[in-house]
């Protein structure tokens, strides 16, 4: 079942573990992003004290807003008490975290399974 229907996310919930999967197109507006981080916050504090595994499989765009996006989600979830676990990750938005330092804050496996294997 779809916790929160939305076109560019999907958060479904696994037992006591909650699939966030993002939908994000190469070319996407700061505007959009502005709206996506505060319907995600919102999505998010309706769930609570969580773990999460974010899927970035549908990801394709490459930038500071996704930087910021990322670093809101964490901190949000780590305001609950939850834990996030990415997953899924392009080649190309792993090296900008590499570039930036940034990998250090989260942490990323390759697949879901894994994802949520990590949270267990």
């Amino acid at each position: 079942m779809n916790h929160q229907p939305h076109p560019r996310f999907c958060i479904t919930p696994r037992g006591n573990i909650y699939l966030l999967q993002l939908n994000i197109p190469d070319h996407f507006e700061s505007l959009e992003f502005d709206t996506l981080n505060h319907e995600l916050a919102e999505a998010i504090n309706r769930v609570g004290q969580a773990r999460w595994v974010l899927d970035m499989s549908r990801v394709h765009y490459v930038g500071s807003a996704l930087l910021g996006l990322l670093i809101n989600l964490r901190t949000r979830i780590r305001r609950s008490n939850g834990q996030l676990v990415i997953c899924s990750m392009e080649e190309m938005i792993q090296r900008v975290l590499r570039a930036g330092s940034m990998e250090r804050l989260f942490v990323i496996v390759d697949t879901p399974d894994q994802a949520m294997q990590s949270l267990q």
